[in-house]
């Protein structure tokens, strides 16, 4: 039975890719309050932010639903786009992440979750941990909220500044337990990739970008 066409089907396959990442946030806030062990912490984020969201999008490509973002990644990576990631990556690091994330954070509301903490029984676990943790949602979420979720706006609407702006949105609230500072800084952040999937329609340069990122705020 089909899931439906046009605005509607792409408009379903966002949610069905992105629903583990707004669960992932009440897992947060569980294992804040309740102070989880870090191994069952871990085992639990696997199965929730990799294999659920993995094997979706393995079964939706299989089954030729995600075209569109297998263009998008049949284009191989410009050598400009991954310089420019990886400077865009520190500047941004150090101009909103370390320099102005402390002043937000003095103003933060409504947090209801801790960030993310690291085991360290040994250095090749707290590191393999944090390079697992960068790769999987540098790769997993620009697959569902730079790729898919701009193809879905695409459907309502042809104005890219609506696009990049909603996306950029959609992206900052799947870190909403980490209060307001975390949802600006992660949405200001976001501007950036989602200006160039619009423009240029590739993914790779994103991923890199946001794997730096992702490796410079965990380390």
């Amino acid at each position: 039975m089909a899931i439906g066409t046009g605005k509607t089907k792409s408009l379903l396959v966002f949610a069905l890719l992105a629903w583990p990442f707004f669960l992932n946030d009440l897992f947060l806030i569980y294992a804040t309050q309740t102070q989880m062990n870090l191994g069952l912490f871990w085992a639990i984020d696997l199965i929730i932010y990799f294999i659920i969201p993995s094997t979706t999008l393995f079964v939706l490509f299989k089954s030729g639903t995600l075209n569109h973002l297998g263009a998008m990644l049949a284009k191989p990576p410009l050598m400009t786009g991954l310089v420019g990631a990886i400077f865009m990556a520190f500047g941004l690091d150090f101009l909103i992440i370390q320099k102005l994330g402390p002043l937000l954070y003095d103003y933060n509301c409504f947090r209801q979750c801790d960030g993310y903490a690291f085991p360290n029984q040994t250095w090749i676990v707290y590191y393999g941990t944090i390079v697992y943790a960068a790769l999987s949602a540098g790769v997993l979420e620009e697959l569902i909220f730079r790729g898919q979720a701009i193809f879905m706006l695409r459907q309502f609407t042809a104005n890219k500044i609506v696009i990049v702006l909603a996306a950029s949105l959609l992206f900052a609230f799947i870190h909403w337990c980490l209060g307001s500072s975390n949802l600006l800084i992660t949405f200001t952040i976001g501007l950036f990739p989602a200006l160039w999937v619009v423009y240029t329609k590739r993914l790779w340069e994103v991923m890199a970008f946001h794997i730096i990122i992702n490796l410079l705020a965990f380390t």
